[in-house]
């Protein structure tokens, strides 16, 4: 008579079954590394604050760090802690759980708009191909690391930098794409994109249109120079006049009154 061990031995679990804590730890470690690689931080101001507590002060640094991947997604995240790499760490995952999402045309966006955060205002308009951006401290920053090759900015309010940056961000989600207008309106738009021409027609229309307009505007256009000299003409004095190129009447007259006035 056989016996038989009815005991089942316990196996560890494997990553690749499913289930196992080690697959799902894998799947993060791999979604990790392709949003760093396709995702990318520029630090914009690292400072170092202090907390006063009851024994006495508690020193820290603090990052702000702006994330983007240049396909129209940007954030901003502010990190604290007693070391800088720390510090930048905590940044970086905040700026990505923060991440926002605006409509780009092209290399630029859609229409202007205007940010604020604080007492920081930063203006953003859209400019034609090869203008590059305009901008600059921690604006250009976010309006880089969110794919934007032609725009122009400026900052009219405070210049802290993680206002200036909060702000631009805000300017960006206030961005409407032709789409989400036409559903809101109803109906369909025409945009002109500038720097965009469809077809060859465009082209010729465009041409013939800029050249009408310069012709008419030489035609009504005088030059100063001559409008100022028919102006000296038109008011200076008979007496101070040459007596010779005066009419014969009115060098009469210029006689006559000369000789009273002696």
């Amino acid at each position: 008579m056989t016996t038989t061990n009815t005991e089942t031995e316990k196996k560890p679990l494997a990553d690749s079954q499913p289930g196992s804590y080690g697959k799902n730890k894998n799947k993060r470690k791999r979604k990790e590394d392709t949003d760093k690689e396709e995702r990318l931080e520029k630090v914009i101001q690292i400072s170092r604050v202090t907390k006063v507590v009851k024994g006495g002060k508690r020193m820290s640094f603090r990052a702000a760090i702006v994330v983007g991947d240049k396909q129209g997604s940007v954030g901003i995240g502010i990190g604290k802690a007693v070391e800088v790499p720390s510090a930048i760490q905590k940044g970086i995952a905040k700026a990505r759980k923060h991440m926002v999402k605006c409509p780009l045309l092209g290399g630029t966006i859609p229409h202007p708009s205007v940010g604020f955060c604080g007492a920081s205002k930063v203006l953003l308009r859209p400019a034609p191909p090869g203008t590059g951006v305009i901008a600059g401290g921690a604006a250009r920053t976010v309006l880089e690391l969110v794919g934007l090759a032609d725009i122009v900015a400026k900052s009219l309010g405070s210049a802290n930098a993680i206002n200036v940056a909060k702000a631009a961000i805000d300017g960006l989600r206030k961005l409407k794409s032709k789409q989400l207008v036409e559903e809101m309106l109803g109906k369909t738009l025409s945009v002109h994109v500038p720097g965009v021409v469809k077809n060859k027609a465009e082209i010729v229309a465009a041409a013939s249109n800029a050249q009408g307009k310069k012709n008419k505007f030489e035609l009504v256009t005088v030059p100063l120079k001559k409008v100022r000299e028919k102006k000296k003409e038109v008011i200076k004095p008979a007496a101070e006049a040459p007596i010779e190129a005066a009419a014969p009447a009115v060098k009469a007259e210029i006689v006559e009154a000369v000789a009273e006035g002696q």
